[in-house]
């Protein structure tokens, strides 16, 4: 099985000010196992297709993922961050599958 360094990055919603809520961005590495690689090319508008990474990734929770699973919104992968899909918890570890290029404007 292939591993890769992954940083996984957590999006939260803090209070900045008395009623003013932001996106504080965490980002934090974790070596995971490669479970499934896939990529997938759909036609686009433009000249090139757009690529679509289905990877699915299993890493070793800890305290952290544990507790901020609900705040993880992107995967840094191959120099692109894909958007977290889906996350299936099975202790000790957790799954995680991706698609898409993350917008960080549509956080």
């Amino acid at each position: 099985m292939a591993k890769a360094v992954l940083v996984l990055g957590f999006v939260k919603t803090i209070e900045t000010a008395p009623d003013v809520w932001t996106p504080q961005v965490i980002e934090k590495p974790y070596v995971a196992d490669i479970l499934e690689e896939r990529k997938q090319w759909t036609p686009g508008e433009s000249t090139n297709d757009t690529v679509d990474l289905q990877n699915r990734f299993s890493i070793v929770l800890d305290d952290y993922l544990l507790v901020n699973q609900s705040q993880l919104k992107y995967i840094f992968y191959a120099g692109v961050k894909w958007k977290v899909r889906s996350i299936n918890p099975k202790r000790p570890r957790i799954d995680i599958s991706v698609g898409g290029v993350y917008n960080e404007e549509s956080s």
